[in-house]
């Protein structure tokens, strides 16, 4: 009786496919996670590059209506590949643009001036299901935050603070992945992008605000 056991605990045939049958599981999911992880890197870039692509395009403009609004974001198509894959690929974004006006706080200020930001005009979100919450940007004055302070709708970076006035551009995106959906929560993903109007001196005017999904522009502007 004793060989029998003495060759069983010295045989070797079999111990590699039984190794790797044990790890494979964990080599599946450490490969499946690294695809996510590179797509969710991937689509977060992408859509940071919108949104600052979007802002600087819209900071182009003296004045702007609705029209205007639309035609460049539809350009997110062609910045955002991601969005291709929906049904409808506009209502995979949720959007706002933000015209923010600058005014010295010191009234006729020229030099070492202060400002003020306030809100010009909201172009509203596309509701497609989650909202930017305390992000979302409403008519009134906004504050000043320091250097990587967390984004809130309420402020902006005092860095920006200055002449003239800004496009700001909010983005988001729910990211769900391709495996293991059903145990992965989605993520939702934010960012902004900011660009000082060009050829506006105060704020970039609003020329039609008529019909469903126009710009709502704020008392004073």
């Amino acid at each position: 009786m004793r060989n029998p056991l003495k060759r069983f605990a010295l045989a070797q045939n079999g111990v590699a496919a039984i190794e790797f049958a044990l790890l494979l599981p964990l080599l599946a999911l450490m490969l499946l996670g690294s695809v996510e992880l590179q797509r969710y890197l991937r689509i977060e870039r992408q859509l940071s590059l919108s949104a600052s692509n979007i802002a600087a395009m819209v900071a182009q403009q003296q004045a702007t209506d609705v029209e205007t609004l639309i035609f460049d974001f539809n350009a997110a198509i062609h910045m955002f590949p991601a969005s291709r894959a929906e049904a409808i690929w506009f209502q995979a974004l949720l959007h706002q643009i933000t015209n923010v006006a600058f005014t010295p706080t010191t009234a006729g200020c020229t030099q070492n001036c202060t400002y003020n930001a306030n809100v010009a005009w909201v172009w509203p979100e596309y509701d497609m299901g989650f909202g930017l919450g305390n992000m979302r940007r409403q008519c009134g004055t906004l504050n000043g935050a320091a250097a990587g302070a967390t984004p809130t709708g309420a402020t902006i970076p005092a860095s920006m603070f200055g002449p003239g006035s800004m496009v700001i551009v909010n983005l988001g995106y729910r990211f769900t992945p391709l495996f293991g959906s059903n145990f992965v929560p989605s993520i939702d993903l934010f960012r902004h992008g900011y660009a000082n109007a060009r050829f506006a001196s105060s704020h970039i005017k609003i020329t039609n605000e008529s019909g469903a999904g126009s710009p709502i522009r704020c008392p004073g502007y």
